[in-house]
């Protein structure tokens, strides 16, 4: 923890220019790790969404992979009730 602790005092005290730097090198890094979770889905998949406002023995289906989220739909298909939803995919388990 102490390098955390390390960093947290740079940035308290870094300047404008180092500051622009470390926001670079951080948005680089979230993208990374949004790719990253991305890449664990594939048009088809059935997943669960987690999240507070959904029943977690839900089932869905990825209809389509978004530049920043997943369009999943209620699976099995629901004639008369359209549940799809544009889902950020760390909301996403695999079943």
């Amino acid at each position: 923890m102490t390098n955390l602790e390390n960093v947290k005092d740079f940035i308290r005290t870094a300047n404008r220019e180092e500051l622009n730097e470390i926001r670079t090198i951080f948005n680089r890094a979230v993208t990374l790790v949004q790719e990253e979770e991305k890449s664990q889905f594939n048009i088809g998949d059935k997943v669960t969404i987690v999240h507070e406002s959904r029943d977690p023995n839900e089932v869905f289906i990825i209809e389509k992979i978004n530049r920043k989220t997943i369009s999943v739909a209620a699976f099995p298909p629901n004639p008369f009730v359209t549940h799809k939803f544009k889902v950020s995919p760390n909301l996403l388990k695999s079943l």
